[in-house]
């Protein structure tokens, strides 16, 4: 495997640090694809529904990887016997916040496709 396919499963395990698998994976890929379609498309650009829709199924694909890798991650913390007080409240403050951001999405995604 090569050094991204490596990442990629690692953080599925929820083997990275608490601060990469949130910070970096989480809020910064975040920024990553909420910033491209405000660049790429310039406003009152229309874009085409193939486009939209393979932007919308990449950021959900994206948003459950960094679900699936946080919660992981909180849980191997939890069950750690040498955890600090810190990095346990940090993981509840994290799984707490990707519950609200998962409800958002699918409030913007059915307001997207209009249900």
């Amino acid at each position: 495997m090569n050094a991204i396919s490596v990442y990629i499963v690692e953080s599925w395990a929820g083997r990275k640090g608490f601060a990469q698998q949130f910070l970096v994976n989480g809020l910064t890929g975040y920024a990553i694809l909420v910033a491209t379609p405000l660049v790429v498309f310039e406003e009152g650009r229309s874009i085409g529904q193939l486009i939209l829709a393979a932007y919308v199924l990449v950021f959900v694909a994206w948003f459950i990887w960094v679900i699936v890798g946080n919660y992981r991650r909180c849980f191997r913390l939890f069950r750690s016997a040498d955890a600090r007080k810190l990095e346990r409240a940090l993981s509840v403050c994290a799984c707490v916040l990707l519950c609200v951001c998962a409800y958002g999405l699918s409030v913007d995604i059915t307001r997207l496709v209009g249900f």
